[in-house]
């Protein structure tokens, strides 16, 4: 009986030991397939500057619009493309729509099926912008250092940049840029001059048009 007992204890401590690693396993398996989802967004918008006299989307209706010419579904057919596998608030859309519901509901009230629920996206850049900065295009939404979290993931956040490249960006490597209408920025809005060479998203994750500022976007 004491043997049945030590076994049973040895074979719990393993398993408390072993658990942690397989749920880190599991959300690097998650950030893997985030990072293929920025790629493929990088592919879609390729194509798309393509297609409309070198500028990217500059509007949410370029992304998901009702016609067959916006980023879903003309260059991009999966639905599951906009959303993020650690989002576990939002479950995997069924199709992509669009509000502004963000603006107004928390994010665990988010529609699933609305194209803001796991990324936030620049609208407005062109294939001339030019900064010395890693300009933005896409990252994992929800930032909010004021509660403490880092959208998507935990300790950071995957971005995809200008040039193509989708990097992981640690939480103590974020730059908190300034929604136009906040008169309360975060820390760190600015870098080297240019207000939002860094992440794609704002303290509360909104997305950003570049209208108005791009000059700060090397425009």
């Amino acid at each position: 009986m004491v043997e049945i007992l030590v076994v049973i204890a040895i074979i719990a401590i393993l398993a408390a030991m072993l658990l942690p690693a397989l749920s880190g396993a599991r959300e690097r398996g998650r950030r893997t397939v985030c990072i293929n989802n920025l790629k493929q967004f990088a592919a879609a918008y390729e194509m798309y500057a393509e297609d409309y006299y070198e500028r990217f989307p500059d509007s949410p209706l370029a992304l998901y619009g009702s016609t067959t010419d916006s980023i879903y579904p003309k260059y991009i057919k999966m639905p599951k493309t906009f959303w993020c596998p650690s989002n576990f608030e939002n479950p995997q859309p069924d199709t992509i729509t669009g509000n502004n519901d963000y603006l107004t509901l928390p994010r665990r009230q988010w529609n699933k099926n609305n194209w803001y629920c796991s990324y936030a996206f620049v609208f407005g850049l062109s294939v001339s912008n030019n900064h010395a900065q890693p300009i933005p295009m896409i990252s994992d939404r929800g930032l909010s250092p004021k509660e403490g979290k880092t959208g998507n993931h935990l300790y950071g956040i995957n971005t995809l940049f200008f040039d193509g490249s989708a990097a992981w960006v640690k939480e103590s490597e974020i730059v908190y840029c300034v929604p136009d209408n906040s008169s309360n920025p975060s820390t760190g809005t600015n870098i080297n001059g240019s207000r939002y060479a860094n992440v794609a998203c704002s303290e509360y994750g909104q997305s950003i048009s570049v209208t108005g500022h791009e000059s700060d976007w090397g425009q």
